[in-house]
């Protein structure tokens, strides 16, 4: 199996966790910082989607082979 998906997945995860402090501790009051960061972690929830539907599917190929 490809470890460089897995890499990808164990960044994007740390990475959206990152963001979810971010938002977290980002005063209410900046309304423009907090949609940046709501953004930022919708494009990184879709990569890791992403990354999940390819593992899962390399898996069952590999377990069906």
């Amino acid at each position: 199996m490809d470890t460089i998906e897995w890499t990808e997945l164990d960044w994007l995860t740390i990475c959206f966790r990152g963001l979810g402090h971010r938002y977290e501790m980002a005063p209410k009051s900046r309304i423009g910082l907090l949609r940046q960061i709501e953004s930022e972690m919708a494009r990184v929830e879709d990569q890791r989607e992403r990354v999940v539907t390819n593992l899962t599917r390399r898996v069952i190929t590999q377990v069906a082979a």
